[in-house]
C-alpha cells in the first residue's frame, strides 16, 4: 500500500504553525527528516515508506516558508532547530533518529548539540557543516539571492564578506516569487539533479518556498558555527561529483570521532530522490548500527 502520512500542523514559538507529514508505527522508533534549501518534507517519502514498513514512526516537517508552512522569520540555525523541537515534543518524542539533506544538516547538528541525549544518531544527505567547504556555490546562490532580493550593486563583495543578503520588500515579492520559480528551474535542471526527466517530474509537483524564506535559511546557515565535538554516531553520505555541495564537504564530518564518510558514484545532489534503494538501505544500516553496502566508497 503506497505512504498516505498523516498531516499536521505543529505550534513553535514563532506563533506560525508549521507543517508536518508524519507516518508509522507510534510506538516504534522515531525518524525526524529535516530537507534542505527550497525543499520541504515531500521530499522525503520514500524514505519515509521505506522505514515506517519496518516498523519506525516517521516525521517530515516543512521548514518555516517552504511546503506548507507558512512563512516566518527566522535568524539562526539555531531558531530552526528550535522549531524541531517543537515537533518532536508536539509528538512525545523522547529518542529520535535524524535525517536531513543539504541546507537541513547544519539544522540537524544544532538539534543534536542541543538534545545530545535525546538524537541518537544523525545520517546527512548531500550536507556540510559549514559555509566554507563550498565558497564557489555559496557565493553563486547569494548572487541570485541578492538579484531575487531586487538589486545587485556590489553583491560579489557582499557575500564575500559574508554580510547578510537582505529581504525582499513587500512590494517586490509577487516579481521576487516569479523570478525564483526560474532560477530554480535553471538549477534543478542543470545542477540538483542528475535525470533531466526526474528534475522536470519534479518541477510540476515541488512547491516553491517564499523568496524570504530562503533568504532567511541561507543567511541562518551562512552565520553558522557548528559543534566541535559531538558524540553521535554519523553518517554522511555522499555524491563523488555532487555539483552543488562537493564531496570534500562530506569528509568535515570526520573531524566527529564517530563519524563515517559512505560516496556513491553519482552526480546529484538529490540522491534520496534519484539512488532511493542506495540511499534508503545505508540509512536503515546507520539507524541500526550494521556496516554499509558495497556499492557505497567508505573513509572513516
Amino acid at each position: 500500500m503506497a505512504l498516505k502520512p498523516r498531516s499536521h500542523f505543529v505550534e513553535v514559538l514563532s506563533g506560525e504553525p508549521l507543517h508536518v507529514l508524519e507516518a508509522g508505527n507510534l510506538k516504534g522508533p522515531a525518524v525526524l527528516f529535516v530537507h534542505g534549501f527550497g525543499g520541504s518534507g515531500q521530499g522525503w517519502v520514500s524514505q519515509m515508506d521505506y522505514l515506517r514498513r519496518r516498523g519506525f514512526h516517521v516525521l517530515a516537517p516543512d521548514l518555516a516558508g517552504h511546503g506548507d508552512s507558512p512563512y516566518a522569520s527566522r535568524h539562526s540555525v539555531a531558531d530552526y532547530a528550535r522549531d524541531m523541537e517543537a515537533v518532536l515534543d508536539h509528538f512525545k518524542v523522547k529518542a529520535v533518529h535524524v535525517v536531513a539533506h543539504s541546507y537541513g544538516s547544519p539544522i540537524a547538528l544544532e538539534l543534536a548539540r542541543k538534545r545530545p541525549d535525546e538524537v541518537k544518531s544523525l545520517v546527512v544527505v548531500n550536507g556540510f557543516r559549514s559555509h566554507p567547504a563550498y565558497l564557489k556555490f555559496r557565493v553563486r546562490v547569494g548572487l541570485w539571492l541578492r538579484q531575487i532580493a531586487g538589486g545587485t550593486a556590489g553583491a560579489q563583495k557582499v557575500i564575500f564578506s559574508e554580510a547578510l543578503v537582505p529581504k525582499v520588500p513587500l512590494a517586490l515579492l509577487d516579481r521576487a516569487r516569479n523570478v525564483l520559480q526560474d532560477r530554480i528551474a535553471f538549477e534543478t535542471r542543470n545542477y540538483v539533479y542528475e535525470d533531466s526527466k526526474m528534475a522536470d517530474a519534479e518541477l510540476q509537483v515541488a512547491p516553491v518556498a517564499e523568496p524570504n524564506a530562503l533568504i532567511n535559511l541561507f543567511n541562518a546557515t551562512s552565520r553558522y558555527v557548528p559543534p566541535a565535538n559531538l558524540d553521535v554516531p554519523i553518517t554522511a553520505i555522499h555524491s563523488l561529483n555532487d555539483r552543488i555541495i562537493p564531496y570534500g564537504s562530506a569528509l568535515q564530518f570526520q573531524r566527529y570521532s564517530r563519524a563515517q564518510v559512505l560516496g556513491l558514484d553519482s552526480k546529484s545532489h538529490v540522491l534520496h530522490r534519484e539512488r532511493q534503494k542506495e540511499v534508503n538501505r545505508a540509512i536503515l544500516e546507520s539507524i541500526i548500527g550494521q556496516p554499509p553496502r558495497e556499492f557505497w566508497q567508505r573513509r572513516s
